[in-house]
């Protein structure tokens, strides 16, 4: 069994950027950890997630459309909610990082596409002749 002290030297020496491949393989060595070493090993822990969430969401992790790729971002996402069991105090940092690992870049466009579309329609109704426009003169 790897343990976490093997897992962050690997990483230490990683790029900050990671390749998907390279993320993949060391959340499959996070998740191959026992929770109760993670605890009990949590600022080695908490500083493998920093790197692999910085990678993930500033790299190319969240562009993966691979669904391989996305089955084991899914698995690493539920397998951070479970640490909330073993490291209660992190819970908010955890949450949000599972949330960032399901984060997918499509999601992304299509939120981005919907808040275009708002502002369209807050430029458009601010425009003289229009509706709104017309009502707030």
């Amino acid at each position: 069994m790897l343990s976490i002290d093997l897992l962050y030297q690997d990483m230490h020496t990683a790029p900050s950027l990671l390749s998907v491949s390279d993320e993949l393989r060391f959340m499959v060595g996070v998740m191959a950890l026992e929770p109760n070493d993670i605890a009990r090993n949590s600022e080695v822990f908490f500083k493998i997630l920093d790197h692999l969430e910085e990678s993930h969401t500033a790299g190319w992790g969240h562009a993966s459309e691979d669904p391989e790729a996305m089955k084991i971002f899914e698995r690493f996402a539920s397998f951070l909610e479970g640490l909330v069991e073993h490291i209660p105090a992190q819970k908010e940092w955890l949450s949000t990082a599972a949330e960032n690992f399901r984060l997918r870049w499509t999601t992304i466009g299509k939120a981005t596409q919907e808040l275009r579309a708002v502002e369209n329609l807050r430029t458009e109704s601010a425009r003289p002749g229009s509706q709104d426009g017309d009502q707030a003169s």
